[in-house]
């Protein structure tokens, strides 16, 4: 059985990851991993905290809504449009995401979305519960983000 494993290199400012045999100790990257495996990675939904779809044993939900850490801090209407405020968000978002390599403790956002990415690397179904969707929100930016890390 494999299990996905990940640490912060404080040294060379980089994530590793990789996957460890929990029978043998025997350790690959995930790219390896990917090639011996049929490696599907799991789905990533944003959904509205008041129209929740059905869940499996195999669904993790993360709230991204306000006050939570990956809480949109732009506000429609004092900070822009809808579109606006999303935008301004995934900016946000790259510029805080382990802004800060040498500290050794995480931030909320940062533990939160490094927590979202595990369960995907796991193959889990990730609800991302807001209270925007179906509408356009910044749900969308966190699932791309974490689809492309």
């Amino acid at each position: 059985m494999w299990e996905y494993q990940n640490a912060w290199d404080t040294d060379e400012e980089v994530l590793n990851e990789w996957y460890e045999n929990t029978e043998t100790g025997e350790c690959i990257s995930v790219d390896e991993y990917k090639e011996r495996t049929e490696f599907e990675p799991g789905t990533i939904t944003v959904v509205n905290r008041k129209d929740l779809p059905e869940r499996t044993p195999n669904t993790i939900l993360f709230a991204i809504d306000r006050p939570n850490p990956l809480g949109n801090p732009f506000r429609i209407g004092r900070d822009g449009t809808r579109l606006e405020v999303i935008q301004k968000y995934k900016a946000w978002l790259h510029i805080e995401f382990c802004k800060n390599p040498h500290n050794p403790h995480l931030t909320p956002l940062d533990h939160e979305m490094m927590q979202i990415h595990k369960a995907y690397l796991e193959w889990k179904d990730i609800q991302l519960v807001c209270n925007c969707a179906p509408a356009p929100c910044h749900g969308e930016v966190i699932k791309e983000m974490i689809e492309n890390l």
